[in-house]
């Protein structure tokens, strides 16, 4: 990846992480967390565009951002349930009885045969 690549990316990454609403610490103890090796200040400088980091490195800071990013998100619009047809039993989800077969009682001899 040529460095104009590598600076686009770190840009997106900053941009994410300014609409993650952390602090330096709290997304630097999410990075430590996941296993990140870089302090907090080469973080900070790396967020400013003053560093480079290894691509690893990159990808960590990004998961923790992202982590956060779907703890924050805005709630989903629930879908509609949808209504199974007549012909699905609603308790089984099998197929529904039939009707003219369903309400003979046990007394009535089978005439279908």
């Amino acid at each position: 990846m040529d460095r104009s690549d590598a600076n686009g990316y770190r840009d997106r990454l900053a941009a994410a992480y300014r609409a993650s609403e952390l602090t330096v610490n709290e997304l630097w103890l999410r990075y430590f967390a996941l296993g990140g090796i870089i302090g907090r200040m080469e973080m900070e400088a790396y967020l400013s565009g003053l560093m480079e980091l290894p691509p690893l490195q990159h990808d960590m800071l990004a998961l923790a951002i992202n982590e956060r990013l779907d703890e924050i998100a805005p709630a989903r619009a629930p879908y509609l349930p949808v209504d199974p047809p007549e012909s699905v039993n609603r308790e089984t989800g099998g197929p529904a009885a039939n009707p003219v077969t369903s309400r003979r009682t046990p007394a009535e001899p089978d005439t279908e045969n």
